[in-house]
């Protein structure tokens, strides 16, 4: 049996090794082992490796040549009511721009709205945002905040 000592020796073992898997970090996977699903994305994908930087206008003209690329893009992003978008330039108002000339963006928070960005993440042609607007959805890893004009 256990003696007063061992059992909370036992115990803490236990409680160690509960805290230590619980704080393993999975793997990252290649995006080519997640899948799609619908019109939109379940999650965004771990990576690994570094990713491809790209101009925000070769992404939108030919988003089928990054389908599932790991990519880095700039812009300024927008998101509002049924809005969340990479745009290549300043906006004039809301929902201005082209939507051809945008990426819809997922997993970012709206608290860089309306700032120049540089976005890190998983592009799919295969989800084209709210209303299949756009030629393309950046599932986003990371965000940089950089200068926007006159900063």
């Amino acid at each position: 049996m256990f003696t007063g000592w061992s059992r909370r020796h036992a115990c803490l073992i236990l409680l160690g090794m509960t805290v230590l898997t619980a704080c393993h970090r999975v793997e990252d996977v290649p995006a080519t082992k997640y899948s799609w699903s619908g019109s939109a994305l379940e999650e965004c994908p771990s990576t690994r490796g570094a990713a491809k930087t790209v101009e925000l206008a070769d992404l939108a003209a030919r988003p089928a040549a990054y389908e599932g690329t790991f990519v880095r893009v700039e812009g300024y992003y927008y998101a509002y009511f049924e809005h969340a978008a990479l745009h290549p330039e300043p906006e004039a108002e809301s929902y201005s721009g082209d939507f051809d000339k945008q990426i819809w963006v997922r997993s970012m928070d709206a608290e860089y709205s309306r700032q120049r960005v540089q976005l890190t993440g998983i592009f799919t042609a295969k989800s084209r945002g709210h209303g299949a607007q756009w030629p393309g959805t950046l599932c986003v890893v990371s965000v940089l905040k950089l200068p926007g004009p006159g900063d």
